[in-house]
């Protein structure tokens, strides 16, 4: 996966001194070698871990890169071979056509910079910001990167300053809203957005044109044909377009969902992958079992890996070090079973303070204390009591000058601004029990168990064809109720109709833990998920001198340990150990 790392010198000057930090800052992280200074000047750039050799070129007017995984919306019925291996390229002729309506025919989880002549550089995102990027701005230069820790390490003095509205976001919410991110200097580029930076200005706007929804009362039936067939296009561009890339395989219906859309020809070429896990051995690994089954069935070239990123046992430096790490994308069913089905599996403040937010109509919301988030909430509350009865219950553990800053308003017109790609009138239905709001609203922070801080380092390498908007439109047109986790669900729909064959065999997705499961359960081993053992540090290591002596103004550490880390342990300790940990990991950076 390609990731950017750049400097924008706000003048031409360089022989100042910020300018000079700038460029020994580049050699010191990414090597004296491995930086690009464009011959239109004024910027500094690298392309970070090489999975696309071809991911900068120039023209006489632009200069032109990308970081993440991108395709076209649209080609001819037949790619040429070579294209697929000149995605710069392509993209450069149609962006100088048509400006930025090439970008908004981009699909996947990208960033794509344009610096002109002019010295105008310009940075595109996708649709729902999935592969994040993150800047700071002072009065010579902008930096921005994918990941936060080269913009904390250029400056010591970011890693003190916290910001207090993120916070508290964080506590109720599960992560800080709209561009902010835990520290005050650092802000996070929104999804369908453009950071424009020209001379001395810096601009933040967005380009890509709301996605309309309107209610869908389309029958189940028909629905089923119309997403396959829509999963179909999008996969098969998707895999013209990056020919080389692994496919997941586990037991669980959505990668069989992709198995099963995926052309003949396509599954023959193909490499699929399944992790194994330190928690379960492999010959009791049902994912493993499982996918052994479809890999024979099928002929597939099939393939057992170690991946780090599913084998953490403690949330500590190695856990961000290993998030952090080089891994090489795959395509995944990431964002299937969190947007095509409804279920109360990833409950969520987040879920209940949206649906309060933006829901006109009654709308059943069933609290559950193990796996809710940090702030207790009750379905019959209002949403200004919801946000008054949250500041009551941080109060105790943030000083004072901290929660004066939380406002109902603010924190509504916050949400709003996150979510402004989306115009639907069922709008509560994306920001409900689905995962992908916790990835759509977290993906720009860091942290542990739960993935509440960091999940966009834990499934940025994650390329998915179910995060497709001409997918996502459909489901978030629909009713609830049609996307149930049961037999009369849309899945389940799809799978009679088209997959019947796949339908047939037995799977270990957690919808195995319910009645009327999609898919016939798997009986046979361990599912890895039942099996993780998460080892939480002591005390003594979560509250440490660096984080203890740094954010004293913060936090009230007295009251956090007596309440969250006594015996027994509060169920909500994690929420505080992630934060708390990370915290400890950007001292040591």
């Amino acid at each position: 996966m390609n990731k950017i790392l750049g400097v924008y010198f706000k003048r031409d000057s360089y022989s100042d001194q910020n300018i000079e930090k700038a460029v020994a800052f580049f050699k010191n992280t990414c090597g004296d070698n491995n930086f690009i200074r464009t011959s239109f000047g004024r910027l500094l750039l690298c392309i970070i871990e090489h999975s696309d050799k071809n991911t900068t070129t120039q023209t006489a007017q632009h200069f032109f890169a990308f970081g993440g995984l991108l395709y076209p919306s649209h080609l001819p019925d037949n790619i040429p071979v070579n294209i697929p291996f000149q995605k710069i390229n392509f993209f450069a002729r149609i962006y100088e056509m048509h400006q930025e309506k090439a970008l908004q025919n981009a699909r996947g989880k990208f960033n794509f910079l344009v610096y002109g002549k002019d010295h105008v550089l310009k940075i595109y995102n996708d649709i729902f910001g999935f592969f994040p990027l993150l800047y700071y701005e002072d009065t010579h230069l902008v930096i921005f990167s994918n990941d936060i820790e080269p913009l904390l390490k250029y400056k010591e003095a970011h890693k003190q300053q916290l910001d207090a509205h993120a916070l508290i976001q964080y506590f109720l919410c599960g992560a800080p809203q709209s561009s902010r991110t835990f520290f005050e200097n650092i802000r996070f580029l929104e999804a369908g957005c453009c950071m424009t930076l020209d001379g001395t200005k810096l601009k933040i706007s967005p380009y890509f044109p709301n996605l309309k929804i309107t209610p869908n009362k389309t029958s189940t039936e028909e629905l089923a044909d119309i997403y396959f067939e829509k999963l179909k296009k999008e996969l098969r561009l998707m895999l013209a377009w990056h020919p080389n890339i692994p496919v997941t395989l586990t037991g669980g219906a959505d990668t069989r969902m992709i198995l099963g859309a995926m052309e003949e020809n396509e599954r023959c070429r193909r490499t699929f992958t399944t992790f194994r896990s330190d928690y379960v051995s492999d010959h009791e690994n049902q994912d493993i079992t499982i996918a052994r089954l479809l890999a024979e069935k099928y002929g597939l070239k099939h393939e057992i890996t170690n991946n780090a990123m599913y084998a953490i046992e403690s949330p500590d430096s190695t856990y961000f070090t290993a998030l952090s790490a080089r891994f090489a994308p795959h395509i995944s069913g990431y964002l299937g079973s969190e947007t095509l089905r409804f279920y109360n599996s990833y409950p969520t403040n987040i879920s209940e303070i949206s649906r309060a937010l933006l829901s006109g109509k009654k709308v059943t919301y069933e609290p559950e204390p193990e796996t809710d988030f940090f702030v207790p909430l009750k379905c019959t509350d209002a949403y200004r009591k919801k946000v008054k009865d949250a500041q009551r219950y941080i109060n105790p553990y943030l000083f004072s000058n901290i929660p004066e800053l939380f406002y109902a308003n603010k924190l509504k017109k916050e949400i709003l601004h996150t979510i402004y790609n989306i115009n639907s009138s069922f709008i509560e239905a994306p920001y409900t029990h689905l995962y992908i709001t916790r990835s759509f609203f977290s993906r720009h922070c860091s942290g542990a168990r739960s993935s509440v801080l960091m999940p966009f380092l834990l499934t940025r390498n994650l390329f998915s064809p179910f995060m497709a908007s001409s997918l996502l439109k459909i489901v978030w047109g629909l009713h609830p109720y049609q996307l149930k986790s049961d037999q009369s669900g849309l899945t389940r729909m799809i799978y009679k109709r088209h997959l019947k064959e796949l339908s047939e065999m037995p799977s270990n997705s957690h919808l195995g833990h319910y009645t009327n499961d999609v898919l016939p359960p798997f009986t046979g081993g361990k599912h890895t998920i039942d099996h993780i053992k998460i080892k939480y540090p002591p005390p003594y290591e979560i509250f440490c001198k660096e984080v203890t002596e740094t954010y004293q103004s913060f936090f009230n550490f007295e009251a956090i340990r007596r309440d969250f880390f006594g015996y027994p342990l509060h169920n909500k300790a994690y929420v505080w150990t992630d934060l708390l940990m990370f915290l400890k990991y950007i001292q040591g950076l």
